[in-house]
């Protein structure tokens, strides 16, 4: 089942299909020629504009400005719905009821007698505490969305290489052929004092036993407020009578305080040491300027030769760019294949889920890159012809 919903995201979120076009090979210019570096082959990063930190999206919330739940994917997709539901318990704003004896609301005892599960209603569902939370902000970004970091595009150095002035089949300037760099927001250990991840900053996390809800299934009677009984040597049924445990409730109070507890991985600090969401605690990020990011700055080097105010040859310039970054988009489908790969042999259902959505956000991050680029091959391919 985790394969197939694995092909089913990758036929939904893959950019591109079919083979992998070459890279177009850049002829070798002499430097002074250069429209973009003027001969200096590097330039000044225009995301961060030289300062090696820049605003990026909250990492916590996505730059979504409020609480995510991390129970379920943010985005599904329709056609995954049924088998995302058997194998995260989570639909909509609702997960499968805590009740161990409920199966679709009802509690089948050993004689085969069925009763209602009245700690679900008999619905066989209840509300996601963590789906309730989405309306409020997020804790790690005070709402605001984005939150300041080490710059990715140039590796926190403030500067990016120059790919006009990198000869045909050359070795990448940016990472020496290797298609990875120093990963500059955990300076290359992994590891960061960060938002926790578990609780997004908030420092508590909902109850292990109680699944945050406040309220916990009566042993006694299984959360249908009866206790059936039996005659001694199988002489029949003896009849069922209210269950006092619980007051004929179904369910008693948790021990927890309002359904929530001490966040384990922060101790409830809400900042704690884990891993880098920007490198996955690799220690190295992918290289901005060849392989699975690579598109990332011939986009930004060709943005900075577009402006309105650019020369014909800065604008072919651009042009060839934006073809390139798309070619190196498309070429992000095989790196896309393998993760899925990868993610297919996951047995344990929070890192499937973790890594579930951090794939479909990096997609949905190519995708909006490759919108991005065709829109801006489509305004100067008209302008070349002149």
């Amino acid at each position: 089942m985790i394969r197939s919903i694995l092909a089913l995201v990758l036929l939904v979120f893959a950019i591109g299909a079919g083979a992998t076009p070459p890279l177009a090979a850049q002829d070798s210019q002499p430097a002074a020629s250069c429209v973009a570096c003027q001969g200096q082959k590097r330039l000044a990063c225009p995301t961060c504009s030289g300062a090696g930190k820049a605003l990026r999206a909250c990492a916590s919330c996505s730059g979504k400005a409020r609480f995510a739940c991390r129970r379920k994917l943010d985005r599904p997709h329709p056609e995954l719905d049924a088998d995302v539901v058997a194998i995260l318990w989570h639909k909509g704003t609702e997960v499968d009821c805590p009740n161990r004896y409920c199966r679709g609301g009802r509690v089948t005892w050993e004689g085969g007698k069925v009763d209602n599960c009245k700690f679900c209603g008999a619905t066989g569902r209840v509300r996601c505490v963590d789906c309730q939370l989405s309306a409020t902000q997020c804790a790690a970004c005070s709402g605001k969305a984005r939150t300041q970091r080490a710059c990715l595009d140039c590796a926190g150095s403030g500067r990016i290489e120059c790919v006009l002035c990198v000869p045909a089949k050359a070795p990448c300037p940016g990472c020496s052929g290797k298609k990875k760099t120093h990963c500059a927001p955990c300076d290359g250990s992994g590891q960061l004092i960060q938002a926790c991840p578990a609780c997004q900053a908030r420092g508590t996390v909902p109850c292990s036993e109680c699944a945050g809800l406040a309220k916990i299934v009566c042993n006694t009677c299984s959360g249908t407020t009866r206790i059936r009984s039996e005659i001694a040597g199988g002489g029949g049924s003896a009849g069922t009578t209210s269950c006092t445990a619980c007051d004929s409730k179904g369910t008693r109070a948790c021990i927890c305080k309002a359904g929530r507890d001490a966040c384990p991985s922060c101790d409830g600090a809400k900042f704690a040491m884990s891993e880098c969401v920007d490198c996955d605690g690799t220690g190295h990020a992918a290289c901005r300027a060849c392989g699975v990011w690579g598109h990332r700055t011939s986009e930004l080097i060709a943005e900075s030769l577009s402006k309105p105010d650019a020369t014909p040859t800065q604008k072919a310039a651009a042009l060839l760019l934006y073809q390139r970054a798309l070619q190196q988009l498309d070429a992000s489908t095989t790196w896309f294949a393998a993760e899925l790969k990868r993610a297919g042999e996951i047995k344990d259902r929070a890192e499937l889920l973790a890594a579930m959505r951090r794939l479909v956000a990096r997609q949905d991050q190519l995708s909006e890159a490759e919108r991005r680029c065709e829109k801006a091959v489509a305004r100067l391919a008209p302008a070349e012809k002149k």
